[in-house]
């Protein structure tokens, strides 16, 4: 029985720098000094067929310690997953699988657990998480998640920001002229005075004291997302 745990990697995270980085890790480790980029393969897996995917894994000359990557990996199809998932011992005899995804696991592992195949990656594969959203709360990752009007994530960030730092009176300000940044560089003047308008509401609760930050600021973000929309 083949290890699976030695030989499938599942590697999330948003840095494509840092999940670079792990990728040529990994490469090195399980290749050494045979790693070549004639021995590495790479699969778009949003693009790729079924046919072409079997001839690629399967019908190659017979290398040993081939690495095959496959990008985007959360865009497999089922009826590539279901190949990959009936094939993986004969894949993985002599190959190396990576998996990766570009996105932070927070947001995946619902996604991840439900799906039969990756659910079996998640118990016996080797999971590598990079930069997980979970280790970083910063008022620039929060700035990110409402410019992609992700209300779930922004919530999250901006709670677990409000959590570690004990000024919250400061911090509110600080967050608040972030995003008074991000949107002053609108060039629509009728949609910038929409959020400005809501902002400015924001910024005189707190100066005035009338609303906690925490609660103040998700208000304003529940109100930029609907003039968003």
């Amino acid at each position: 029985m083949v290890d699976v745990k030695k030989r499938v990697f599942l590697i999330t995270g948003a840095d494509f720098f840092y999940r670079k980085r792990v990728l040529d890790s990994i490469k090195l480790r399980v290749v050494g000094d045979k790693y070549s980029p004639f021995n590495t393969i790479v699969i778009y897996s949003k693009d790729v067929e079924e046919n072409k995917l079997k001839e690629t894994l399967l019908n190659l000359p017979l290398i040993d310690n081939r690495v095959f990557i496959f990008k985007e990996a959360d865009k497999l199809n089922k009826q590539l997953k279901d190949f990959l998932f009936n094939n993986l011992d004969k894949l993985v005899s002599n190959n190396y699988l990576i998996f990766e995804i570009e996105v932070d696991y927070f947001y995946l592992k619902d996604y991840l657990t439900k799906d039969n195949f990756f659910g079996y990656l998640l118990r016996n594969a080797q999971l590598i998480k990079t930069g997980s959203f979970e280790e970083n709360f910063s008022i620039s990752r929060f700035m990110r998640m409402l410019k992609i009007n992700n209300l779930e994530g922004a919530f999250y960030t901006i709670e677990k920001i409000f959590e570690d730092n004990k000024n919250s009176e400061v911090l509110g300000m600080q967050i608040l002229g972030a995003i008074c940044r991000e949107f002053s560089y609108i060039n629509d003047p009728w949609e910038k005075e929409k959020f400005f308008n809501v902002i400015w509401e924001t910024e005189r609760a707190l100066k005035e004291g009338r609303i906690e930050p925490l609660l103040a600021l998700e208000r304003l973000i529940i109100k930029i997302l609907k003039i968003k929309g």
